[in-house]
């Protein structure tokens, strides 16, 4: 089984956190790379659920908030409800809506970064964690002097003018900085960067 899921989608919200997972290990809700049910999607199951994207009905929704409220989840009358709820998320209509909702995410990011196709590809293609969409981009960056400027002063070097600063050295040194499998920095094949949420 696998341990992280698509759960849901907000529509028509212009914010990072509008992607929500299910860890299934943990028995926790991702989003923005933080543990923890959010209040915000649960804000649309009740009220605007016309504006969520999932494979799970509102009732379904509602049962699945009362179940991961259960702390003893191998009791109780939610054991046949919670399979149903699972095999859905595990279901290849899961997988397939998660798909379409990564086509929209690159469509987002595209038009939010002034970003081409092939650089847009390289920046899904590049990242190795599982959760993809608009959140994972922290920033994309001209060139390898607009990532320096905007990025030197959190080591330090905010005081050294730029026309005596290295930049390419150091620029190039934080390309080969990795979190886990993935690089922090990346520069795509137009030359911008893009800087990847840690």
């Amino acid at each position: 089984m696998e341990d992280i899921v698509f759960l849901a989608k907000i529509e028509n919200l212009d914010k990072r956190n509008v992607i929500f997972y299910l860890d299934f290990k943990n028995k926790d809700i991702l989003c923005e790379n933080v543990l923890g049910v959010s209040n915000t999607l649960r804000d649309y199951v009740n009220n605007k659920y016309e504006d969520i994207k999932s494979v799970l009905t509102q009732e379904e929704f509602e049962i699945f908030y009362k179940i991961y409220n259960v702390k003893d989840k191998k009791k109780g009358i939610y054991n046949d409800i919670e399979k149903i709820i699972t095999d859905k998320l595990l279901s290849e209509e899961n997988k397939k809506l998660y798909e379409e909702i990564q086509e929209e995410e690159k469509v987002y990011i595209k038009k939010k970064y002034n970003l081409t196709d092939s650089d847009t590809e390289e920046i899904w293609k590049n990242y190795k964690l599982k959760c993809k969409d608009r959140n994972m981009v922290s920033c994309v960056y001209n060139n390898l002097y607009d990532m320096v400027e905007h990025t030197r002063e959190l080591y330090g070097y905010d005081n050294v003018p730029m026309e005596f600063f290295n930049y390419k050295n150091f620029g190039n040194e934080l390309l080969l900085k990795t979190i886990g499998n993935y690089n922090l920095w990346y520069k795509l094949p137009s030359g911008r960067i893009v800087e990847y949420l840690d």
